[in-house]
């Protein structure tokens, strides 16, 4: 239903892992999860606020790694979790990480030019602005007719095309690139031409609104991060509106495809530089997606629509490419995937590597 090209692109040319989950449905820690190797359930990071390296000192991250290895590492965009009480790793990137906005609005009435709770949360400037008082809420979407630059992840293809370019004239070394575009993220922040792509009285609805028969009550989730912008209702879990329901879900897919437009650049950009022709690009996403569906909207929930997530692996020498494969998948692989396909040595480190290699079934 979605319209996603780059991504129908990108699977043609590699292996989509059908069957991969995340290890948590929390940004911070999935993502902690994909830079260490390590599950959860090993290192006790499961929501936000603590940093790994106080846990371990001496980890080596999967872009360490290949910097130990002789590469050099870049970053752009949402990598590691920035915000909640986290920040990111320096040792990770032989230059500075070139940060953007998660919380992005252009339209003075979507958040009156002031910051808002979230806009807080991930400035890690907090939610309240006086003891006793939140911050105001943003709006839960914007359709402004504008550039895709106007946005974050148009900022961020634009950066990682950039870099691209430089590091074709200007670097020898071989080089491990992390570019984390934001969308499809609260705010449904997008252009209006992404939006336009839909017909919104065709888009699917949430079939199931309640509950899971039988599930604990502690199994779902109520509020949370959608009841901070408006005009979402706060709500104990009561399904919204129809009205409201389809404008979010029309705004998830519309963030989509302007995400998906954006990759599109940075894979035109990787051909244009003759990168295509010896780099290994994975998509990644750190968790899945609830649209209504049993009563829950975004994620922190561990059904499977919260939980499943995307990989795609492309091999400059594919020789499988456009297959699907069942091999059961997770985050964690990816570290010891990528160093095998790479030719790099296990890492030795001193976080627990949980992660499978998947080299085999790529």
């Amino acid at each position: 239903m979605a319209t996603t090209p780059n991504f129908d692109r990108l699977a043609g040319q590699g292996v989509r892992f059908e069957n991969a989950y995340c290890n948590q449905a929390v940004c911070m820690a999935s993502r902690y999860n994909l830079m260490l190797g390590s599950r959860s359930t090993s290192t006790g990071f499961y929501s936000f606020g603590t940093q790994f390296r106080d846990v371990y000192p001496d980890a080596v991250t999967l872009p360490q790694h290949f910097i130990n290895n002789g590469y050099v590492a870049h970053s752009m965009g949402k990598v590691y979790h920035i915000g909640h009480g986290n920040t990111n790793d320096d040792a990770s990137w032989s230059v500075p990480h070139h940060p953007d906005k998660v919380i992005d609005y252009v339209l003075p009435e979507s958040n009156h030019r002031e910051l808002t709770r979230e806009e807080g949360l991930f400035t890690n400037q907090g939610a309240r602005d006086e003891p006793g008082e939140h911050r105001p809420r943003g709006a839960a979407w914007e359709a402004a007719d504008v550039l895709d630059e106007a946005y974050a992840d148009g900022r961020i293809a634009a950066t990682a095309a950039d870099r691209l370019r430089w590091l074709q004239r200007n670097e020898e070394k071989p080089f491990f690139m992390a570019v984390g575009f934001v969308r499809p993220h609260l705010p449904f922040s997008a252009p209006k031409k992404y939006w336009d792509k839909y017909d919104r009285s065709e888009l699917p609805m949430p079939e199931y609104e309640k509950p899971p028969v039988g599930a604990p009550d502690f199994a779902g989730k109520k509020n949370g991060e959608i009841a901070a912008f408006k005009p979402i209702p706060r709500t104990d879990g009561t399904p919204f509106e129809p009205d409201l329901t389809r404008q979010l879900i029309h705004g998830y897919y519309a963030s989509v495809t302007y995400m998906d437009a954006q990759l599109g650049k940075v894979l035109d950009a990787l051909e244009e530089t003759g990168f295509a022709d010896n780099t290994i690009v994975v998509l990644w996403g750190d968790h899945g997606y609830d649209l209504g569906d049993h009563g829950v909207w975004i994620k922190h929930s561990n059904y499977e629509q919260a939980v499943r997530i995307p990989i795609i692996i492309r091999t400059p020498d594919q020789l499988n490419a456009g297959a699907a494969a069942k091999q059961l998948t997770e985050t964690v692989d990816l570290y010891p995937t990528l160093a095998a396909l790479a030719g790099l040595p296990a890492p030795k480190t001193s976080q627990p590597i949980d992660g499978v290699d998947l080299s085999p079934v790529v």
